[in-house]
C-alpha cells in the first residue's frame, strides 16, 4: 500500500502512496507523518494509514526532484516564505515542484566529508515589473534633468541681471534698484483740485515771459514756444475773474480739460483746454487761444485757392447761393473759428462724395426716442480741416471744405 521513494541521500522527503480503495499512486511529503498518520485520496476520497515501517523500496522515481527537504535554522522552525506552490500533497505528479525559496544542500569537499551549505534561489520580476521600473525610472531621470536645468536658469538670470544693474560712472561698482512708483489711475471726474491746479497754470502763464517756466506749463513746447514769441494768439493783457463752465472729457486717448473762464470787464469768455496725464497737467496752448497757421483774416483777403489747415466748428446750414446755389449737388456749413467770433464763413462739400457722404451724416439731427414732440437738436464738429477758395466764388464768405485732418483739435 505505501512504497518509499529510493533517495540518493537523506534530504529526499517524498513517499508514494498507493490507495488501496482505487488502486491510484499519491504523492505526498513525509512531513504529514508529524501531524496524522492517515490521508484522504484525492481521487475516491478513501482514509487510509500511512505506515513506514516496511516501504517497498523502488528505483528513482521521476518526481523525485519535485521537493527537497528544508531544514529548519537552529533558533527554531522557520517561517515559509510565501510561494505559489504551499502543498503537502502534490496531486499532480507530472509537475515541477521546484520553489523560489533558499534551500540547505549537502554536498561532499575534496576529503570525502559531508558538508551542508546555503543555496539561494532569487525570483526574477516578470515583464510587468520590468516596465513599471523602467517608465518610473525614465520619469524620474526626466523630473530630475528638468529641475537641474530650471534652477541653472534662474541662476543665469539672476547673475545676468545683477551684472547689468552693477555701473557706476565712478568706477564703483554698485547696484541700482530700480524705484517702483505706483501711479494713480485718472480720474473721469473733474476734482475740485485738478480745477485749482489749471487756474495755477492760467495764471502762471500769463504771468512771466520766461521761457523755461513756459517750457513747464504747456504741451509738445519745442511747437508752442516759437507760435507764443510771435504775439498773434498771445493777449497778455486780459485778466479772468472767475469759471463759467467746465467738464473733463477723452478724446483720442487722451483726458481734456476745458475751463471756459469769464475775461474781467468784457461779455465773453475764454475756454482754456488743459490735457492731463498720470504725471501731470499742461495747457494745451493752441487750442486755448485759437492758434491758426494763417489768420482768418488774412485768408478771406487773400482768397488763396490753396488748400490751407483751420481749426474750425461746423454744422448744417442752408445758404445755397451764385457759384453754390445747386443744393442738390452741394451741402452747405456754416463754419465758426474757436476765439474769433469776428469772421463766420460757409464752407461747401460735394453730396456726392465720401467725404459729404461722411459729414452729412455725422451732422444731420436725430430726434430723442423718449421725447417725440421735442424737434431734433443741430450737432457740431470741431475738427481741423483744410479750406480753399474757388476761382468762380463771387463772395469772399464762401469756401469749399476739401479734408478733414481730424475730427477734434487736439
Amino acid at each position: 500500500m505505501l512504497k518509499s521513494e529510493k533517495a540518493s541521500d537523506e534530504e529526499n522527503s517524498w513517499l508514494i502512496a498507493i490507495c488501496p480503495s482505487c488502486s491510484k499512486q499519491i504523492k505526498a511529503k513525509k512531513e504529514i507523518l508529524k501531524s496524522a498518520l492517515s490521508i484522504a485520496c484525492p481521487y475516491c476520497q478513501y482514509s487510509f494509514n500511512i505506515e513506514e515501517k516496511n516501504p517497498i523500496e523502488k528505483s528513482k522515481p521521476k518526481y523525485s526532484k519535485a521537493e527537497i527537504q528544508k531544514e529548519a535554522p537552529a533558533k527554531g522552525l522557520r517561517k515559509r516564505k510565501a510561494s505559489k506552490k504551499k502543498k503537502i500533497i502534490g496531486w499532480d505528479l507530472e509537475e515541477d515542484d521546484a520553489d523560489n525559496e533558499n534551500e540547505i544542500v549537502t554536498a561532499i569537499d575534496s576529503s570525502g566529508n559531508k558538508i551542508r551549505k546555503l543555496k539561494r534561489r532569487y525570483k526574477t520580476g516578470n515583464s510587468q515589473s520590468k516596465t513599471y521600473k523602467k517608465i518610473t525610472g525614465n520619469a524620474l531621470l526626466l523630473l530630475t534633468g528638468g529641475g537641474i536645468l530650471l534652477i541653472g536658469t534662474i541662476f543665469y538670470k539672476g547673475i545676468s541681471t545683477i551684472t547689468r544693474d552693477i555701473s557706476s560712472p565712478n568706477g564703483i561698482n554698485r547696484i541700482d534698484f530700480p524705484n517702483k512708483i505706483s501711479l494713480k489711475p485718472i480720474s473721469g471726474f473733474l476734482t475740485i483740485s485738478e480745477k485749482e491746479k489749471c487756474l495755477s497754470i492760467i495764471s502762471s502763464f500769463m504771468a512771466t515771459q520766461d521761457e523755461n517756466k513756459i517750457n513747464e506749463l504747456v504741451v509738445h513746447p519745442e511747437i508752442t514756444i516759437p507760435r507764443i514769441l510771435e504775439g498773434t494768439y498771445s493777449p497778455r493783457n486780459e485778466t479772468y475773474e472767475g469759471i463759467r463752465d467746465d467738464i473733463k472729457i477723452q478724446i483720442a486717448g487722451k483726458y481734456v480739460i476745458l475751463l471756459s473762464v469769464k475775461i474781467a470787464n468784457e461779455l465773453r469768455s475764454r475756454t482754456f483746454a488743459f490735457e492731463q496725464t498720470q504725471e501731470s497737467i499742461k495747457m494745451n496752448w493752441e487750442v486755448s487761444f485759437g492758434y491758426q497757421v494763417m489768420t482768418v483774416k488774412d485768408f478771406i483777403a487773400s482768397k488763396t485757392e490753396e488748400p490751407t489747415e483751420f481749426r474750425v466748428s461746423m454744422r448744417l446750414s442752408d445758404y445755397y447761393a451764385h457759384y453754390y446755389g445747386d443744393e442738390s449737388k452741394w451741402q452747405c456749413l456754416e463754419i465758426s473759428y474757436p476765439n474769433d467770433q469776428t469772421f463766420k464763413t460757409f464752407a461747401y462739400v460735394n453730396r456726392n462724395s465720401i467725404l459729404g457722404n461722411k459729414i452729412v451724416t455725422q451732422l444731420t439731427p436725430t430726434a430723442s426716442p423718449t421725447l417725440r414732440l421735442n424737434t431734433p437738436k443741430a450737432k457740431t464738429l470741431s475738427a481741423i480741416v483744410k479750406l480753399k477758395y474757388h476761382k468762380h466764388s463771387l463772395e469772399d464768405n464762401q469756401v469749399e471744405l476739401v479734408e478733414i485732418i481730424q475730427d477734434h483739435w487736439y
